[in-house]
């Protein structure tokens, strides 16, 4: 698994670690392993754990996965930053 950060994400101090273990119920397995074109879904990065059972703290993203070839093209967005955009566009005096 190879992971690219945005601007918005280093600012947040955002990280999904290259070697944690995407979870079984992730839709990024999904897509992978059932072969599904694409897949989204409010997830936990909590879920997620490395070899020696650590895990990532909790924090509620949105997670877009895309079937390319071999591979998933995943966009893994903080829920935090979706609610603040959210209510930006519908309110336009925030």
């Amino acid at each position: 698994m190879s992971v690219t950060r945005n601007d918005a994400a280093r600012e947040m101090k955002f990280i999904v670690y290259p070697k944690w273990r995407v979870p079984e119920k992730s839709v990024i397995f999904k897509v992978y392993f059932e072969i599904i074109p694409y897949a989204e879904a409010i997830e936990d990065l909590a879920w997620w754990e490395s070899s020696d059972g650590k895990h990532l703290d909790a924090c509620r993203v949105r997670v877009r996965a895309k079937s390319s070839g071999n591979s998933v093209g995943a966009l893994i967005i903080p829920y935090q930053l979706l609610t603040k955009r959210s209510l930006a566009a519908s309110n336009p005096m925030l």
